[in-house]
Formats: structure tokens, sequence, C-alpha cells
């Protein structure tokens, strides 16, 4: 049995540009809805500040739990309203279970073959962008930056991790939540 390059071609096209090209446009989707609710923004800045002095300490100061709970706290709010805010359902009626029964009732219009797809888009977009991440805030580039601003040696390193964790609370990870319940049809 030989593959012609036709094969290939379909091969390449079904499996990686096909949902690359549908995961790029549940992405921009999902940055416009994150970007068009000030409020679920705003919930991620004490989310930020919180993990990137996280980062700062170590983990080692005592109120490390605390801090734990509020960025989990601050992040079921968030969630919840995205949710609600995408599924046209008053805030109010957060606690209602009728709702959430109604909402998480589209779980069972997904099919299995597409949701692959969607997760090998979902893998593929978001590699991406943890990489343009990574390739745009380089630790050689900070050391640059902090040198300029300060003549003494300071942690590159930790400077670099608290900016990619910073990004990646700020921008990141919302925007992968929202494309995450898009693909399970939750919004």
């Amino acid at each position: 049995m030989t593959i012609m390059f036709e094969d290939l071609i379909n091969i390449f096209y079904y499996s990686i540009l096909f949902p690359l090209m549908d995961g790029f446009k549940v992405f921009i989707r999902s940055n416009e809805f994150y970007f068009t609710f000030i409020v679920i923004f705003l919930l991620s800045i004490p989310i930020t500040i919180m993990r990137c002095y996280q980062v700062l300490t170590k983990g080692k100061t005592k109120f490390n739990t605390f801090y734990e709970i509020l960025v989990w706290l601050f992040r079921i709010i968030q969630y919840s309203l995205i949710i609600f805010i995408s599924n046209d359902i008053p805030v109010r009626s957060l606690f209602s279970e009728n709702n959430w029964n109604h909402i998480f009732q589209n779980l069972h219009h997904i099919h299995l073959e597409q949701l692959f797809w969607d997760f090998v888009g979902y893998g593929l977009i978001f590699g991406i962008y943890n990489l343009l991440i990574y390739t745009v805030i380089r630790k050689k580039w900070i050391a640059i930056v902090l040198k300029k601003m300060y003549d003494n040696e300071t942690n590159t390193d930790l400077i670099h991790q608290v900016i990619v964790i910073g990004i990646k609370n700020l921008f990141l990870i919302p925007v992968s939540v929202i494309y995450l319940l898009s693909i399970l049809k939750i919004i």
C-alpha cells in the first residue's frame, strides 16, 4: 500500500491545517469576548498580581495558602461570569440549579470526533501562544532593560518568571478557558 501525494496533502490539511484554521476562529472569538466584557478582564488583574507575588516570594510567605484560595475564588467568579454572560443568564441567578443544569445539557451534543479535532486546534493555538510569549519575553532582553534601570545585579530569572506568569494570567489563561468552554459547548 503506497500513500499518494494527494493523500499526504489531505492528511496534512485535515490533521493540522483545518484544526488550526478552525481553532484560530475560536481563538479570535474568545479574545473578542474577553476584551468586550471589561469586568471579566478586570478580574484577571488581582489574579495576576497575586500570582506574580507568589513567584516573587517563591511561596515563602505564610499567607501563600490564603493567596491561593483568593486566586481560585476570583477564578471561579470570573469563569462563572463568563458562562452566565455568554449564555445571557442574569448573574443574580448564579446559584440556581436549573440554570446550571441547562448550561451543562449542551455537553450531550458534543461529537467525540469533532471534540478530538477541537482539542488538536486548542493544543496548536495555545502551543503557538506559549511559544510566542517565550520568544518575545527573553531573559537577555530583560537583563538589558534591568541593567539600564538599575546599576546593581538583579535576578533576571525571577523577573522573567514574573513577567511570563503575569502575561499568562492576564491574557492566556482566561482566553484559553473561554476557548475550552466554547468547544465544550458550555458557552
